[in-house]
């Protein structure tokens, strides 16, 4: 009986540590820094929990509060610095890792996925 509950604990306890999702967004570069590479920034925007009207005690208070207007979420934006290989092409993907959505329950974030879009047409040197 004890080898049961730890199998359940183990592997289906809704507080145990799990990864989080991949996240896929889209950007877009200059030909330039497609031909030649270069290190831009990525502002991503997530909705978090309401700093002012945070759950206390399991109770959710944000009926009325300003700083969400009853939503109980926040928007709050994230600032990476990315690098885009030389020769990157329009449509290819580039893989971040641990830049994705949240793990649940202190667990490791999953993977960012930056579809690449190339600005106008390459002009020839």
């Amino acid at each position: 009986m004890l080898a049961l509950r730890e199998i359940d604990r183990r592997y289906f306890d809704e507080d145990l540590p799990t990864r989080g999702p991949g996240r896929y967004v889209r950007s877009a570069v200059s030909p330039r820094i497609a031909t030649f590479g270069a290190v831009t920034q990525l502002l991503l925007t997530d909705r978090k929990p309401c700093p002012a009207c945070a759950p206390t005690s399991g109770v959710h208070n944000s009926e009325g509060c300003e700083s969400c207007q009853g939503t109980g979420e926040v928007s709050a934006e994230t600032a990476h610095r990315i690098r885009i290989p030389p020769g990157v092409r329009t449509g290819q993907r580039l893989l971040l890792k641990g830049l994705g959505w949240p793990g649940r329950n202190g667990g490791d974030a999953g993977d960012l996925f930056v579809v690449v879009r190339i600005e106008g047409e390459a002009r020839s040197a």
